[in-house]
């Protein structure tokens, strides 16, 4: 079920309790699976919830922040309080911004694929249409000797010419 939510999700939001150290090993486990199902193109955020609570803290903001630099690339880092509002709004925010982010810029490269592809399309027409009148005709490149083989050195005139006459085409 989990894997599945993982799979489908948009965005994810990883909220951890700053008074227990295994809440927030829990959140880095929790990142990691989403990054090996998903990889690193999917918006997330993490969260220590309940920053009010100093004096049970278990979970240093600093050791937060640099496990999340370190380990958690591309992934945001705040620190919230359920309990008296504080961030709750900018956590939810910044993740909407994230993923509206990534949508914009999956929406803009599909919109260049399909350019290219009509115009690949629109070309293919072309060199089609031109080429029909060449359907009942065969074509073979003309084989010389090399000049390679010769015995003798030949002239640099000699070996321009014996050149640009193995890359005519002949009509059969």
């Amino acid at each position: 079920m989990r894997e599945l939510s993982i799979r489908s999700g948009r965005g994810f939001l990883l909220v951890y309790s700053v008074d227990s150290l295994q809440s927030f090993r829990e959140a880095a486990q929790l990142f990691a699976l989403i990054q090996e199902i998903r990889g690193a193109q999917v918006p997330v955020v993490i969260v220590g919830n309940k920053c009010d609570l100093e004096i049970h803290r278990q979970v240093p903001r600093e050791m937060a922040e640099k496990e999340v630099a370190e380990n958690m690339e591309g992934c945001e880092f705040f620190e919230a309080s359920a309990k008296f509002d504080t961030n709750v709004k900018e956590v939810f925010l910044k993740l909407l911004q994230m993923a509206r982010t990534l949508e914009e810029a999956q929406e803009a490269l599909l919109e260049e694929q399909d350019l290219f592809r009509r115009k690949s399309r629109r070309l293919s027409k072309r060199l089609s249409r031109k080429l029909s009148c060449f359907n009942n005709m065969a074509f073979a490149l003309k084989k010389n000797p090399s000049p390679e083989h010769s015995a003798a050195p030949e002239p640099a005139k000699e070996r321009a010419r014996n050149l640009k006459d193995i890359q005519k085409c002949v009509l059969i």
